[in-house]
């Protein structure tokens, strides 16, 4: 409910971001705080499956996917350098969706709920999130000469707006 609009937002707004924290200068890590934004929103899953395994007690089930996950890690990362730094960015956001469904899996093994039941769950709050971190993509687009610190309030406004209109809507329950 708050790191897919955290994520998908900072995704949106990265041009803006950057040129007001760090400037002009910085615009060439634009990409890769946009990727690395939209690799936040498989991780958050998987930071969220390992802390339930740790509270059910499954410290054996966590070890070794964390082994797995290490694997992977490095050898996207391998992959990804070869492209350079937005080649590993891309190689960490996809690690993130390799990993996310084992770590599901595995979490939810030995208890009553089933992955459409976590699909069910996280469906509306990431619609909603990629509903509003296309509005504040298209207003970052549409109002680019504006200057940036100026555009990032009402980037960031606009997206809490739309966020909150979005779960309205579509998820009252929340």
């Amino acid at each position: 409910l708050v790191s897919f609009p955290v994520c998908l937002g900072m995704a949106a707004a990265a041009p803006a971001l950057v040129r007001t924290l760090w400037g002009s200068t910085w615009i060439p890590v634009v990409p890769l705080l946009q990727i690395l934004s939209l690799a936040g929103i498989p991780w958050s899953l998987v930071v969220a499956a390992e802390g339930l395994m740790m509270a059910r007690g499954q410290a054996r089930h966590f070890f070794w996917l964390s082994l797995l996950n290490s694997v992977i890690t490095i050898s996207a990362v391998l992959i990804g350098v070869r492209h350079g730094a937005v080649g590993v960015a891309w190689a960490i956001l996809i690690r993130g969706c390799i990993v996310l469904p084992i770590y599901i899996r595995v979490c939810l093994r030995d208890i009553d709920v089933s992955f459409g039941d976590v699909a069910s769950a996280v469906w509306r709050p990431l619609t909603s999130a990629v509903v509003m971190g296309a509005l504040v993509w298209g207003v970052g687009r549409g109002l680019s000469d504006l200057a940036a610190p100026l555009l990032l309030v009402i980037q960031i406004f606009l997206g809490v707006c739309a966020m909150w209109v979005m779960l309205r809507i579509v998820a009252p329950d929340l």
